[in-house]
């Protein structure tokens, strides 16, 4: 089975879009993840890195959104986070399965 895969430049550009949606501006939102620094959010919208789960997770409940609406795969499609299979570090290649229906 083919695992859709993570579109970096898709998600920020969807991370970007949620905050604005929200009302929140970025800076407030970096802010009230706690990120000492705003380079890492900006790395995320521009697509240079990705948050990590933990991210993720707190910018779906300041967002008001579900998790599974953050992610967005090359193939354009929300993703539901299940489990990764990569190396932690750097920007990479991340493969997430998509199980419909299913709070993992």
């Amino acid at each position: 089975m083919d695992y859709p895969v993570i579109d970096p430049v898709g998600t920020g550009s969807n991370i970007r879009t949620l905050i604005r949606n929200s009302g929140n501006t970025i800076t407030g939102v970096g802010r009230l993840l706690g990120l000492a620094d705003m380079s890492t959010m900006y790395k995320w919208l521009r697509g240079d890195a990705l948050p990590g789960i933990d991210n993720i997770l707190a910018l779906s409940i300041l967002l008001n959104f579900s998790s599974n609406y953050i992610l967005v795969t090359k193939e354009g499609h929300q993703t539901w986070i299940c489990g990764a299979n990569g190396k932690h570090g750097g920007l990479q290649t991340l493969r997430f399965r998509i199980i419909p229906e299913r709070i993992c």
